[in-house]
């Protein structure tokens, strides 16, 4: 795989990935609470006084709506099971208007007009003994949920936090995403280095060891035009004919650059100088040189398969004088 694959293939996943990330984002959030009323509470307990064989306990219970949309006949219900509740206060915002109450010895049960978006009150309680009431807040169109209240400060904290973690998150699927593609391109890479020791053990003259570690790397999903090209080579050297014309076939799947198309015309030339038809097989060498002169000289020099033209005088001089014809 080249580096610009492996770019677009990293941009592709990333954008794939984003786009999910949105995806996911609007179907699975909470509806909006730009349009909605929410009521939340939250529990304090003071401290406790002894005095004697009397007790006092101090508790407090924080309400608000949190949505947007405001909140009508809002009823709030504490219970006691043990506790007596001696007194109560409301410390509320300007404009909440208290429409009933009802105190009872081990209860207390009040009501409230309405609680637009971000008005919050606080009921006061002095008990006769340390208790945490069961609670039950409810309006013409919700029930509240318990919640914990933090400082404007300490909220946007939060949420940029969780900005931050889904971002984080993102880019750690991403990457991942990434280093699968280097991986996958190193192990092609590696592949290249069995491309390389084939192509050595080839003109060495051992077909079999070459034939196989050509075959393993094209059998491992590692394959190129050069991979193919030089697997046909070596098969027709071994004598199948109809698997090496197969073979450059595939090698031609692609637009072949100057250096592969150099290469398929030096594996060519071999294959036709094996098949004794020297004239045409040189042609193509001649070709090859001319594409890529330094590479393919040195291969001519190297390869045992050019022996049998040592003393061929074309051979001779299209490996040592570069003719500018293709």
């Amino acid at each position: 795989m080249k580096w610009k694959e492996l770019f677009f293939s990293a941009l592709l996943s990333m954008l794939v990935s984003v786009i999910g990330g949105v995806g996911t984002y609007y179907f699975t959030k909470d509806p909006d609470l730009s349009k909605i009323e929410q009521l939340s509470y939250q529990l304090i307990s003071g401290g406790v006084f002894k005095g004697g064989t009397s007790e006092l306990a101090l508790s407090s219970l924080n309400m608000k709506n949190i949505g947007g949309g405001a909140a009508s006949n809002v009823k709030v219900l504490l219970t006691f099971e043990n506790s007596i509740v001696k007194d109560i206060s409301l410390d509320s915002s300007d404009g909440i208007k208290e429409f009933s109450r009802e105190l009872k010895e081990k209860s207390v049960k009040i009501g409230f007009d309405k609680l637009f978006p971000t008005e919050s009150l606080t009921i006061n309680l002095l008990l006769s003994s340390q208790e945490t009431p069961k609670v039950s807040i409810r309006s013409d169109a919700s029930i509240a949920t318990q919640k914990i209240f933090y400082s404007n400060s300490k909220s946007k904290l939060i949420n940029n936090l969780k900005v931050v973690i889904s971002i984080y998150g993102l880019l750690l699927f991403v990457t991942l995403l990434v280093m699968l593609k280097i991986s996958r391109s190193l192990n092609c890479g590696f592949g290249n280095s069995k491309n390389n020791t084939g192509f050595l053990l080839m003109h060495a003259g051992l077909l079999d060891q070459a034939f196989r570690i050509l075959s393993s790397k094209i059998e491992s999903g590692c394959y190129d035009a050069i991979t193919l090209s030089n697997l046909a080579l070596c098969s027709a050297l071994k004598g199948d004919s109809e698997n090496a014309e197969r073979y450059k076939v595939a090698s031609c799947y692609k637009n072949l650059n100057t250096y592969e198309k150099a290469i398929y015309d030096f594996n060519e030339s071999i294959i036709l100088i094996f098949q004794e038809k020297i004239d045409d097989g040189l042609d193509k060498l001649e070709r090859a040189i001319n594409a890529s002169p330094e590479v393919i000289k040195k291969y001519c020099k190297y390869s045992v398969h050019f022996n049998s033209l040592k003393h061929n005088e074309r051979f001779a001089n299209i490996i040592s004088e570069v003719k500018k014809t293709i």
